[in-house]
């Protein structure tokens, strides 16, 4: 996983063949992946 955009190796790859409503349903999830890491990382002592 990319840490800078947290997308997995297969996602990069086949972000230039997604449709944009693929393209946005990613992002989205994108965001919550990011939430997630960031609760995780203030939980971790």
């Amino acid at each position: 996983m990319c840490i800078g955009c947290l997308r997995t190796r297969d996602e990069i790859r086949g972000w230039k063949n997604m449709t944009d409503d693929l393209r946005v349903q990613m992002i989205d999830e994108l965001s919550l992946r990011k939430a997630k890491l960031e609760t995780e990382k203030a939980q971790t002592p």
